[in-house]
């Protein structure tokens, strides 16, 4: 195979730590569509079923298509199957739970898996592992945090993923030009499931940290989207709890940007109506650029570009700007490195 999985000792200079504020405290929830490019009905009637519940979704949900077989297959994407006691296709998956999707049912099941995705976004998560992902020529790393928020029991353990968003592919009824959403490419985790990080009785607070390294393969780095999953093993099973992703890939050197540069802070980070910014801009700064994000990588506003005197700045975010309930990330970029803020609107 292409790739080559390392754990590395070594930490980058560049991200030598994660805040904790890097690890959200939100329940999100994990579809993952079951599928194969020789199916004619994962290229029909669930290829446009999968296609609405990503538009519904892709906010509150970490959306995966894993490949069991045919052209895209890879054994991650086979495991996962497994886990999930699945053996036909195009399956649809929530959490570990089968919706038991058909042709004659699509329009009922969409309205489902809506309220459940949302039902569960409305959930105070037990744990959550956040991640900051760096590229050196063609090696990915990643690290990662893991906090409980209450105190648990049980088996945890953590995966780290490459999804890659836009593959163009074969696809019984689709053609040999389909364009794949969200195709699981590799654990980047020793394991299909990843490695275990706590067990036992767990205290609320607890924190672990990990680092991991791959080798990129054949895939577009600009449709990458790294992913966190944390399983709980009760018996042979591994049952979803949480997951955070990013599509944020910073090169070596660059850093986040320091308090004594640029003061970042915002309020407050979970409303139903507006969200104020304040930078503290301690000096003159150049190329400063402040953007708003959706999940997806999509850029919503540029809220400020260009050069900003030294002194506070203030913004206000108004619900009306975004398009739907969710998360957000507030991209501040400057000549000092770049900072990363999450914002929920309800």
């Amino acid at each position: 195979m292409m790739k080559q999985i390392i754990t590395l000792t070594l930490i980058l200079l560049s991200f030598n730590c994660i805040k904790a504020q890097d690890v959200p405290e939100i329940q999100q929830s994990m579809i993952t569509k079951i599928t194969a490019t020789w199916c004619p009905n994962c290229g029909n009637w669930g290829w446009y079923f999968y296609e609405d519940i990503y538009s519904d979704n892709a906010d509150k949900a970490l959306l995966i298509t894993a490949h069991y077989s045919g052209d895209l297959q890879n054994n991650t994407a086979e495991d996962f199957a497994t886990n999930f006691n699945v053996n036909y296709q195009p399956k649809f998956i929530v959490g570990n739970e089968n919706q038991e999707v058909l042709s004659s049912n699509t329009s009922s099941k969409r309205t489902a898996i809506k309220n459940l995705v949302d039902n569960n976004f409305g959930l105070a998560p037990v744990v959550n592992a956040g991640l900051q992902v760096t590229k050196d020529g063609d090696i990915l790393t990643v690290q990662t945090r893991t906090r409980f928020f209450q105190s648990t029991d049980g088996e945890y353990y953590l995966g780290v993923y490459v999804i890659e968003n836009g593959v163009v592919n074969y696809q019984n009824g689709q053609g040999n030009n389909a364009v794949h959403k969200n195709v699981l490419r590799a654990s980047m985790s020793v394991g299909s499931f990843g490695e275990i990080v706590a067990s036992g009785s767990i205290a609320a607070n607890a924190e672990f940290d990990k680092e991991y390294s791959i080798q990129l393969g054949n895939w577009n780095i600009n449709n990458l989207e790294i992913a966190t999953i944390i399983w709980k093993k009760v018996g042979s099973t591994y049952e979803f709890v949480n997951t955070h992703s990013t599509t944020e890939l910073s090169s070596v050197g660059v850093s986040e940007i320091p308090e004594n540069e640029i003061s970042f802070e915002v309020f407050p980070t979970l409303t139903t109506a507006s969200v104020t910014i304040e930078l503290n801009f301690k000096g003159e700064k150049t190329g400063v650029v402040l953007e708003l994000i959706n999940p997806s990588g999509q850029r919503i506003a540029t809220i400020f570009e260009g050069k900003a005197a030294s002194g506070i700045k203030t913004f206000e975010i108004d619900k009306s700007l975004v398009n739907s309930n969710g998360l957000y990330f507030l991209i501040l970029r400057s000549n000092d490195g770049v900072s990363t803020k999450r914002i929920i609107f309800h």
